[in-house]
């Protein structure tokens, strides 16, 4: 239709439609590509911020290899027996294999950097493990099982005599050993010791492939898109060949194999190394080509609804919109004069926005959920491995979600001892309880606060640093917690310390492990636990070897359990007990296999008992999870003379009860009266009546208890008189023994005692 015979307002609005939708295209254009270089920056900052974490990782895995030599240097195993060729004993070779052994054990770990790992002490023999493992001559080593390519036999003897510093980082170089014809190349670090006199160095040959696999693994960096430098600027991975720029703190892009890459550059300054990341520009121009073909889709619709409107203008269909219009205006001028219309559009807008806000009430909730069940399973990863895989996703959960501050973190656990006679349902509803308890604890006041039940009866609580601080309000959240508890279970408490980041939460967890495994069986939560003094606590093999050699499982669980039960009483560290239980496992293991060559073959599985059932899940040390783990490879004989003894002495045992029940009696006193120690003459009486002394002796004081209920004597008389000075003690033993209490007792009893005295009164009369 020509423009002249448009209406005066067709003209109008088909103008001003078309003005605002070139403004709009122009408006979209703009932000098209203001996004899209906000989005290479954005991607850019990612890059480098995931090459810099990656680095981290790496510079905390060197410092960790540091501190293993350490550990290495220390180890009981090195130290007696790491000498000379003229010196060693005859028992050498065999000790040579036990460092080696410990050696592979230690090259396993730290994101399994280490390629090769070796030890010597003269020009003699090299202890080495690897893809394979030994000992051999100091020059065939170095000549056939590890060739270097610039470091010779002779650097490795000059290496004794060198007076640098303890550790030291080696250029990199290539070998190649007798079972591969392909090159590795790694990084050697160095450090030097003595030992008894005598210079030793330990080498841990880091590999650059397995650093660069590190790298690869990031979403950001593809296969071949690595590249390394050493010190000298030698280019040590990556293809093609290129050389490091010298400003390349400053480079953003880097041309390889014709096409222009990205690139991110880092110092490794732990191995006096340049990495640098490459991402094709091509693979960014994929992922923003989405982004831009959906504004183009947005501007062609914006021109195409711009035609559709022109022609719905058109004389031909402007009269039926005029006519809609006119009746719009008619029904919204009888609206006015109805308000009951007015009112019910009201009252549908109010429910409306009513439901919304449920609506979103129920989504928040849920989101909650999902978040708290995410963060507990980031816990459960930061307690047993030490890592995140996104840190500051996690953290700002805790933040947003949880309400922590950011400042620290601290690791709370607490071990809830249930009552024998618990069911495991309602045991973990007590669990579940104490949980919540702790959450909810009106001091802290629902926030800063993320627990997770962790194994069947420990509850594990990360805590915002901050309520370490003022008016100490975790410690009145835990002192709370601990009244509440009731006569069917009891509470041993750990405080760990204050860390700065996510990472370090598995050491403070393992610091509150160690403050409960020092804790008495009836221990109650303190702040800090008092240190044991005098005569420091030193772990001797050689009793466990002495105890393993007999082959007999009393002896061995009995040694196992005293020598642990001597590092609780000397408040050690977690981590040494889990050490020193693992070491009691391997002694038990090598001295089956020495003794019985035909269990060689059986399947050694270390990690099939769990060290924290041992030490802490129970209120004393629990042997039973380890030795039924070894039982299996220990043969067991049973003396009929060794039976008629036990029960001899267990005879003994309940006629000395039966005698002194009502004293305040000690398993020690009772053990000296008869002649035998303690530990046996309770694994005695277990194993010839089925029961534990401490219950025998309950069912003594009860029975004669309930003699004394039915007379006038006060509780607390009666207490006393079965030998229990502790009214709680007392209360808690009737409960535990008759289902119920000794005052309900007493009342059922005391009518039946009555009624039967009345009917002999009444016989006597008659």
């Amino acid at each position: 239709m020509p423009w002249g015979k448009l209406g005066k307002y067709q003209r109008k609005i088909i103008v001003f439609y078309f003005s605002m939708a070139f403004v709009a295209i122009l408006l979209m254009l703009g932000i098209s590509i203001i996004a899209d270089r906000n989005l290479e920056k954005q991607y850019l900052n990612e890059m480098q911020d995931s090459l810099s974490a990656i680095n981290q990782r790496i510079e905390d895995n060197v410092a960790s290899l540091y501190e293993l030599s350490t550990l290495i240097k220390d180890n009981a195993i090195v130290v007696e027996n790491l000498q000379p060729s003229e010196q060693r004993s005859a028992r050498g070779i065999y000790q040579y294999r036990e460092i080696g052994r410990l050696l592979n054990q230690s090259r396993l770990q730290f994101d399994n950097l280490v390629d090769v790992i070796f030890l010597y002490a003269d020009e003699k023999k090299v202890i080495y493990s690897g893809k394979e493992s030994g000992v051999t001559d100091f020059d065939m080593f170095f000549s056939s099982i590890q060739s270097f390519e610039s470091l010779d036999a002779a650097f490795w003897k000059a290496q004794r005599e060198d007076s640098t510093p303890v550790f030291s980082v080696l250029d990199p170089d290539e070998y190649a050993a007798f079972y591969s014809t392909t090159k590795k190349q790694v990084i050697p670090l160095v450090y030097h010791f003595n030992n008894l006199g005598t210079r030793c160095v330990l080498c841990m040959n880091v590999s650059v492939d397995k650093i660069a696999r590190i790298y690869l693994d990031s979403r950001y960096f593809a296969d071949g898109d690595i590249l390394m430098w050493d010190r000298s600027g030698r280019q040590i991975y990556g293809t093609p060949d290129t050389a490091l720029p010298e400003d390349w703190s400053s480079v953003r892009t880097i041309r390889k194999n014709g096409k222009v890459c990205y690139a991110a550059f880092e110092p490794l300054n732990c191995l006096g190394l340049v990495v640098c990341g490459l991402t094709p520009t091509d693979a960014f121009s994929a992922l923003s080509s989405g982004y831009r073909s959906v504004m183009i889709g947005l501007i062609l619709v914006f021109a195409l609804a711009g035609l559709v409107l022109a022609l719905l203008l058109s004389r031909r269909t402007y009269a039926p919109i005029q006519d809609i219009g006119q009746d719009i205006m008619r029904i919204q001028e009888r609206s006015i004069r109805h308000p009951q219309y007015l009112d019910n559009e009201l009252r549908a807008i109010r429910q409306g926005i009513t439901e919304l806000a449920q609506d979103k009430e129920l989504y928040r909730q849920k989101t909650q959920q999902y978040s708290l069940h995410y963060l507990s399973r980031c816990l459960n990863e930061l307690i047993e491995r030490g890592q995140l895989e996104d840190e500051s996703y996690v953290l700002s959960l805790l933040t947003g979600e949880v309400g922590f501050s950011g400042t620290g973190f601290v690791c709370v656990c607490i071990v809830v001892d249930l009552s024998s006679d618990q069911q495991y349902l309602s045991g973990h509803d007590t669990v579940k309880t104490v949980a919540s308890q702790l959450r909810q604890a009106e001091c802290l006041h629902g926030k800063g606060i993320l627990t997770m039940v962790y194994q069947t009866n420990m509850i594990v609580a990360l805590v915002d640093s901050r309520f370490l601080a003022g008016e100490d309000m975790l410690e009145q959240a835990l002192q709370e917690l601990t009244r509440q508890q009731t006569e069917s279970y009891g509470l041993r408490i750990g405080i760990g310390k204050s860390v700065r980041n996510l990472t370090d939460v598995r050491d403070s967890f393992q610091d509150a492990l160690t403050q409960i495994f020092a804790m008495e069986p009836e221990g109650t939560w303190t702040q800090e636990q008092p240190m044991r003094t005098g005569e420091k606590f030193v772990y001797h093999r050689s009793e466990m070897i002495a105890a393993a050699n007999t082959h007999d499982p009393k002896e061995i669980a009995e040694t196992a359990e005293e020598i642990l039960e001597q590092g609780k009483r000397h408040h050690i560290d977690y981590r040494e007990a889990e050490r020193i239980l693992r070491d009691i496992y391997d002694i038990v293991m090598d001295a089956q296999n020495r003794s019985f060559p035909e269990q060689r073959k059986l399947l050694r599985e270390a990690d099939s008992f769990n060290a924290m059932d041992v030490l802490i899940l129970s209120p004393e040390i629990n042997m039973a999870p380890l030795m039924g783990r070894l039982i299996r490879y220990i043969p067991s004989v049973t003396d009929s003379r060794e039976m008629h003894a036990a029960e001899e002495i267990t005879g003994r045992a309940k006629l000395y009860m039966k005698q002194h029940f009502t004293e305040d009696m000690s398993l020690d006193s009772m053990a000296d009266a008869i002649g035998v120690s303690s530990k046996h003459l309770s694994r005695v009486f277990r194993q010839t009546t089925g029961i534990a002394i401490s219950d025998y002796l309950t069912y003594l004081r009860m029975e004669e208890t309930k003699k004394l209920l039915v007379t006038n004597m006060t509780l607390e008389q009666i207490a006393v008189q079965v030998g229990i000075s502790n009214r709680s003690t007392f209360l808690r033993l009737f409960k535990k023994t008759e289902g119920m209490t000794p005052s309900q007792w007493r009342m059922q009893h005391r009518i039946e005692y009555e009624r039967e005295q009345n009917t002999e009164d009444k016989d006597d009369e008659s």
